[in-house]
């Protein structure tokens, strides 16, 4: 065999027959494993290689691997018995007077090498631990980035329009998104799941807002039997120099309930937010008269802070020609209120001519509660000050 090319490159070499015998091996391999010249040749392979490495060696010749094998973690064995270990790389050659052989090329595992297969070896344990989750998830990546110093609406039509790609998607993704069988979601156009549409812009003008950092943002994402569904989004990004490179995270289909109890979220936000626009005081007690809530004006008209008024009994912010306990007990629903005229104690010992409207808001499952609009008296005097 002419060796000429390889007799001293600067990796160990040989040939391993299906016999199981090192035809062949280059002067650089028996120079560091400590054999004189020409020692290995012809020798049974398991004077240098160990049990688990010869296992591996076999299942390449009986054609059980599929090779090439590339960065393959093996151990040798020196002249001296000791174990070295090596990245080798293995294939398999044809030759007409040898037969079929395996070749193998092994660089020893320097720092370097070991930290690139301590590299490769976690980042096989954290795709098999993200491709068996539950839960599903994902990570779309920008081939051309989106510049994210652009106006708001420059951002948005970037983020529908320049190219991208899945750069993972998990087999929850598959399942949540019923992909048919035997298809790969990573193989597919990001678009088909996440199109452009109202809700969708809605989405990611939240996530600009949030500088990409979120938990539980809505999409409305299109699964492949064709139904829109609402998706619950845990996102995260990678960004640099005022360009997003890919985003990624964890989705759930939201449910009927979990939709009804966001819309009421939304709806007692509203409420909440139009009660505190609202001029006139407006104070909330329980059946016993004690005040469990309050509307801005209160503070605004009367002088007393929420957190003042809170736990108080009514008759200290308020004085009605009825007694207020009778009063309260006889509240009827909101389109049969009681007005009685009174005054409104402000917190500095005045009182405030008033017209006190009166409401019951009685649930099945709640204590009687009772609502109380107070409209002052425009342009009234306050009866009394404090010195």
């Amino acid at each position: 065999m002419d060796d000429r090319l390889i007799r001293t490159a600067p990796f160990l070499f040989d040939l391993v027959s299906e016999e199981g015998r090192i035809v062949y091996a280059n002067a650089t391999e028996e120079r560091e494993l400590g054999f004189r010249p020409g020692k290995l040749a012809g020798v049974g392979f398991e004077l240098v290689y160990p049990p688990q490495s010869r296992q591996l060696i076999e299942r390449v010749l009986r054609s059980e691997a599929t090779t090439p094998l590339t960065f393959a973690r093996l151990q040798v064995r020196s002249a001296e018995r000791k174990l070295i270990e090596v990245a080798a790389n293995i294939d398999i050659v044809e030759d007409a007077e040898l037969g079929r052989c395996a070749r193998i090329v092994k660089f020893p595992l320097d720092d370097t090498l070991r930290q690139i297969d301590a590299m490769r070896r976690e980042n096989e344990l954290l795709s098999s631990i993200v491709f068996s989750a539950r839960d599903a998830s994902y990570c779309v990546e920008f081939i051309e980035p989106v510049d994210l110093t652009a106006p708001e609406h420059e951002i948005i039509r970037q983020v529908f329009e320049n190219r991208c790609c899945w750069r993972y998607c998990n087999e929850a993704m598959s399942r949540l998104y019923k992909l048919p069988i035997g298809d790969d979601l990573n193989t597919r156009n990001v678009r088909e799941v996440f199109p452009r549409n109202p809700d969708n812009e809605v989405f990611v003008r939240t996530l600009i807002q949030a500088n990409w950092n979120i938990d539980a943002a809505l999409s409305r994402d299109h699964r492949y039997d064709g139904v829109d569904v609402f998706i619950e989004n845990d996102v995260r990004a990678d960004i640099r120099d005022g360009q997003l490179h890919r985003f990624w995270g964890v989705v759930r289909e939201v449910n009927a309930r979990r939709m009804q109890e966001r819309d009421l979220a939304v709806q007692a936000a509203t409420a909440l937010d139009i009660l505190a626009a609202v001029a006139d005081p407006i104070i909330v007690t329980d059946g016993a008269g004690q005040i469990i809530g309050a509307n801005p004006a209160v503070e605004w008209s009367l002088g007393w802070p929420a957190d003042t008024v809170l736990g108080r009994d009514l008759g200290d912010l308020l004085r009605l020609r009825q007694d207020i306990k009778d009063l309260l007990a006889a509240a009827r629903p909101p389109q049969l209120a009681q007005r009685v005229e009174g005054q409104a104690m402000h917190r500095d010992g005045g009182a405030l001519p008033c017209l006190a409207i009166v409401s019951a808001l009685q649930r099945e499952d709640q204590e009687p509660r009772c609502v109380l609009s107070l409209r002052l008296t425009p342009g009234a005097a306050r009866i009394g000050r404090a010195s």
